[in-house]
């Protein structure tokens, strides 16, 4: 994590794709306040190279993939032939993805190419106004 202008703190990832190109790729996102095992906010599986061609038809992942536009070179639908990079992702911003009420969260992410999973990114945060 790095410090932006001294004031937020801001994240860099670069996802190296060692079997190219991406050409099918489904995302598992599942969120839930942390610490908990009940039923999750939010479960839901996208294939991402159609939402890639079609964003309006899902405004809430449309929504968090508009955040991160500016800082990826994620920019045009599948196929991928080349790494996956964020550069200073901002993590704390003064606009908010989507409204939540304050406390932990927890967020996990699965990426899946071909039907096999490869990867998965986890998060855990806390939200306070």
């Amino acid at each position: 994590m790095n410090k932006v202008n001294g004031k937020y703190q801001s994240i860099s990832i670069t996802i190296r794709i060692l079997q190219k190109p991406i050409t099918n790729c489904q995302m598992k996102f599942e969120s839930k306040f942390a610490g908990t095992t009940s039923l999750p906010l939010f479960n839901k599986t996208w294939n991402v190279c159609r939402f890639l061609k079609e964003r309006k038809k899902n405004l809430a992942f449309d929504r968090v993939f508009d955040y991160f536009r500016p800082y990826s070179n994620v920019n045009h639908s599948c196929p991928y032939y080349h790494d996956i990079v964020i550069r200073n992702c901002t993590l704390m911003d003064q606009k908010m993805i989507i409204p939540l009420p304050n406390g932990q969260y927890d967020i996990a992410t699965t990426y899946s190419m071909d039907g096999k999973p490869r990867f998965s990114v986890d998060l855990t945060f806390e939200l306070s106004n």
